[in-house]
């Protein structure tokens, strides 16, 4: 996990209710194939496979993936390996596919999805040359196809006249007796959805930064067009050979406020781990116990001189030295006897011991230190709370202060005289690893301040129609669970460990979050009895689910992803997307379906078996007129 994006739908995933275990998942009318048409296509895929699988659950592993990523070499490769594939290689995944048993319902054909995004075109002409892709890709299945083509157009203002020019070319296309036949598209339908809807607002077409929901809608046209049901011919009359020069759709959505509940839920827990950076101080003692410092004994020279002391000559040395050392004679008086040979032996072997040690071992010493200074402080308290008279204080405890070792026994002051040495080291090392310590800790809150400021500039709730309340619902219940200050105090230290980055922040939170989220049944409820949770006014299901519907539909006529100076002709085809199983379910499809629609329109219902979200898209048929201006 690398971005706050990948947190929010990380933790998104977490509050679902959407019965997928449970489902009653739909059958594939045909086989079915997906192609993007260039690279930027591509990027869809991740929502459209995740939406197409709640509908068709394990069924959708047969689903074949390819990219076309150049117009004009037309290279194929698989979608999901990235590797190029030949003719050869596709008609055996084809053949593959058309072996698979009790899987589709018809294996004449092979229900064909072309999806290509606007945004990477440079011209109409270019768009022509997608356009005409489908023969290429047609040749190399090598099978009969029922064919979309799903156009994403782009029509930001930056864009406008490139769009305008393909809209023409899909009308000139469509006219064009040389293409198909006149009045005819070399594919079975061509479905266009805009950016800029038929209000004239925008919606974000950028498959890396748009609401997550609104990418369903290609999803929902696969199941709606290719899978198996009652009603399947009169979808597939409305969808596909409808004799017009190609469809849109007004696409709308309610589902349980997921995303707000996370940024709401992570902006105050951001919010509180800011409040303690100021409280974080370091005093000696805290240093002290930090680098294991006791009584003036360090366990870090501790260990290293029980590893080393094997390594020093052994005590029979002195019988090689002039003289004799007795157990009454001091260091000094022995060295005296010696001519000064015995400081000369210590300095040349001994003390070379120590420092090759040292050496050898220099950064797995630092490393241990700086381990030590990891787990007792965080990256606040070693960037804000060491002072330099903190240091002395505590490095002054860890000399080793026995007295002059020259006045004591030989021994005794060969062993004091070593250790003194050590001591010396590992304080220059204890403080290199001090410094080490803090500018990993600077990195650290560096990290943890930009993770902060993402999060605050991306923390936006609207808090209208089914959406009232949610931060002071949501906002009171993250406030009262970290009411309990060890539960802060323990995700901050663990935050703030120096060797965090902004990757292990992330995957940090989302952990604590779902622990969150455990704590209270309300984040696993569905969306309508959420709703009357949070509404607390909405006294009966019914009701909650009449609102639903209400928001379902409203001015959803408004919002035809297709922007046109000429008048749309009536809507022809209205679909509903939701869980129709249960009584609860049921009210909203009872209140959907019962609802009053012109004679013309025909209305069908999908069951997603999805706790978590309903769907409402009404297709309109684009005009020759529709295309020209």
């Amino acid at each position: 996990m690398e971005t706050v994006k990948e947190l929010i739908h990380g933790s998104v995933g977490l509050l679902g209710n959407n019965g997928i275990a449970s489902a009653e998942f739909s059958r594939p009318h045909y086989p079915t194939c997906v192609v993007y048409f260039g690279e930027r296509s591509s990027k869809y895929h991740r929502d459209l496979l995740e939406d197409i699988t709640r509908g068709w659950g394990g069924n959708a592993d047969y689903i074949k993936f390819y990219t076309v990523e150049n117009v004009d070499s037309r290279n194929i490769k698989d979608a999901l390996s990235g590797s190029d594939l030949t003719a050869f290689d596709v008609k055996t995944q084809i053949t593959d596919l058309l072996s698979s048993q009790n899987v589709f319902t018809d294996m004449t054909r092979i229900a064909l999805y072309c999806v290509v995004d606007t945004t990477d075109v440079k011209s109409a002409e270019e768009f022509g040359k997608w356009y005409s892709t489908i023969n290429f890709v047609e040749d190399t299945i090598g099978v009969s196809t029922l064919s979309m083509l799903m156009v994403i157009l782009n029509e930001s203002l930056q864009m406008t006249a490139l769009a305008k020019g393909i809209k023409n070319k899909i009308r000139d296309l469509y006219q064009d007796e040389n293409v198909g036949g006149k009045n005819t598209h070399l594919y079975d339908s061509v479905f266009v959805f805009g950016n800029r809807l038929k209000n004239g607002s925008f919606i974000k077409i950028d498959p890396t930064e748009s609401d997550y929901a609104n990418f369903n809608l290609f999803a929902d046209i696969v199941l709606l067009t290719n899978t198996r049901c009652p009603d399947y011919n009169d979808r597939r009359a409305h969808l596909y050979g409808s004799g017009k020069p190609a469809l849109t759709a007004a696409y709308g959505f309610v589902q349980k406020p997921m995303a707000e509940i996370v940024m709401i839920s992570l902006t105050i827990i951001m919010s509180k781990l800011k409040g303690l950076l100021a409280t974080q101080t370091v005093d000696a003692d805290m240093l002290t116990n930090a680098l294991e410092i006791n009584k003036g004994r360090s366990e870090v020279y501790e260990r290293f001189y029980s590893e080393i002391k094997e390594l020093l000559p052994p005590r029979e040395f002195m019988n090689w030295l002039p003289g004799k050392a007795t157990p009454d004679r001091t260091f000094d008086e022995f060295n005296r006897t010696t001519d000064g040979c015995l400081q000369k032996f210590l300095e040349q072997n001994h003390f070379e011991v120590v420092d090759a040690e040292l050496l050898n071992r220099s950064d797995f010493v630092t490393k241990e230190i700086v381990a030590l200074l990891s787990g007792a402080l965080n990256a606040a308290q070693l960037v804000n709370g060491i002072s330099n008279e903190v240091r002395r204080t505590v490095f002054d405890k860890a000399e080793i202060a026995l007295g002059n070792p020259d006045k004591l026994q030989v021994q005794a002051a060969i062993d004091m005289k070593v250790k003194k040495a050590i001591a010396i080291e590992l304080r220059a090392k204890s403080n290199d690893a001090l410094t080490a310590a803090v500018q990993k800790a600077e990195t650290c809150m560096e990290q943890f301040k930009q993770l902060c400021s993402e999060l605050e500039k991306m923390f936006a709730v609207g808090e209208e129609g089914t959406r009232k309340n949610l931060t002071t619902f949501y906002g009171d219940k993250i406030q009262r669970y970290f009411n309990d200050t060890s539960k802060l105090n323990a995700l901050f230290q663990s935050i703030l460990k120096i060797e965090n980055d902004k990757a292990a922040m992330l995957q940090i939170l989302l952990e604590a979050i779902e622990v969150f989220f455990e704590s209270d049944p309300v984040y696993k409820l569905s969306f309508s009895e959420e709703l009357i949770e949070r509404l607390g006014n909405v006294d009966t299901e019914k009701r909650a689910q009449e609102f639903i519907g209400q928001e379902l539909i409203k001015n959803l006529d408004e919002r035809v992803s297709y922007f046109s100076k000429h008048v749309f002709q009536t809507r022809t085809f209205e679909a509903y997307l939701l869980n129709t199983k249960g009584t609860n379910n049921n009210l909203l499809f009872r209140y959907l379906n019962d609802r009053a629609i012109p004679p013309e329109v025909t209305r069908t219902f999908f069951n997603t078996c999805n706790n978590d979200m309903a769907e409402s898209i009404w297709f309109y048929a684009c005009s020759v007129d529709n295309l020209s201006l």
